[in-house]
């Protein structure tokens, strides 16, 4: 692996990116980041970005040889990387501005009003877009508490940003049984849950995402069917005044008319679809460094 990723993706890259976030001048530190999204594309062979080179492929309709997709390589883990620096500069200064950093939409936050206020639960289903992490603090700073489902295994700095998340009053747990069971009963109780569903998953369905099917997880649409709960779709984007915000339409019910696993499936279908379309208006901000496409990363 690029050492590079490597050190990024370690249990000590958050606590580094939050000394020199503290430590360094902000120009200095943008300079940083951004040198280090070139190191992280130096060797185009990596796993990595071949992955990021696949997805932007099919993403911009260009095929995977396509040079213009080289730049478009370096322009995501430049915004990977600026993203870091965003998320671990307003760590290193505390919660004021870790729940300051991003805004939320007036209209999104009363539509999820709205439905809790009703008695409904509600699913928040993201892309990896934009500042991730720096959403899930907006959120509690408008009083709105999800629990956050991760990644099932996680290790490295996916540990490591658990912890923090614990620190700071937010509760997140890897999906399983246990946390699974508790995200249900947080929604039957007309609470919160969070989750991100554009990562492949191998034990996902198969879902039609930019006109191919995808193997994607649909979990957020089950919970959603079985707690009588909505889907509020929503990205975090680059709001292109150094700071980023939360967007989404309004909320989505399950089809009422469909049974329990057809109704899972087609919400989890109309949340992709809405998802696709933040992705292809904002490419370069779509930070999903896993192979979506299998067939579309040529064999190395």
């Amino acid at each position: 692996m690029n050492p590079v990723i490597a050190l990024v993706n370690s249990r000590v890259g958050p606590l580094l990116g939050m000394l020199l976030a503290r430590v360094l001048p902000r120009s200095w530190a943008t300079g940083m980041a951004d040198g280090l999204a070139h190191a992280a594309t130096r060797s185009m062979s990596s796993p990595v970005v071949r992955a990021i080179r696949a997805n932007q492929a099919v993403v911009r309709g260009m095929p995977y040889e396509h040079p213009a997709l080289e730049r478009a390589v370096i322009d995501v883990t430049r915004y990977a990387a600026r993203g870091y620096l965003a998320f671990y500069r307003a760590l290193s200064h505390g919660r004021i501005e870790l729940q300051s950093a991003c805004r939320l939409d007036p209209d999104l936050e009363s539509g999820v009003n709205q439905a809790m206020d009703a008695g409904k639960g509600v699913v928040l289903a993201s892309a990896h877009m934009g500042n991730f992490d720096l959403a899930f603090y907006t959120l509690l700073r408008h009083n709105l508490s999800p629990l956050v489902l991760s990644y099932r295994n996680p290790h490295g700095s996916y540990k490591a940003d658990n912890a923090i998340r614990r620190h700071y009053g937010l509760e997140s747990a890897p999906i399983a049984m246990a946390s699974l069971r508790e995200a249900l009963r947080r929604l039957r109780a007309g609470g919160l849950a969070l989750t991100g569903v554009d990562r492949p998953d191998s034990q996902g369905e198969m879902l039609r995402f930019f006109g191919r099917e995808a193997r994607l997880p649909i979990g957020h649409a089950r919970l959603a069917v079985k707690a009588g709960a909505v889907v509020q779709a929503g990205v975090t984007l680059d709001d292109g005044q150094g700071g980023y915000k939360i967007i989404g339409p309004p909320p989505l019910e399950p089809p009422a008319t469909l049974p329990g696993p057809k109704a899972a499936l087609a919400l989890a279908q109309k949340v992709l679809d809405v998802l696709e379309g933040y992705i292809r208006d904002h490419p370069a901000e779509w930070l999903m460094f896993f192979p979506v496409w299998p067939e579309a990363m040529p064999e190395s």
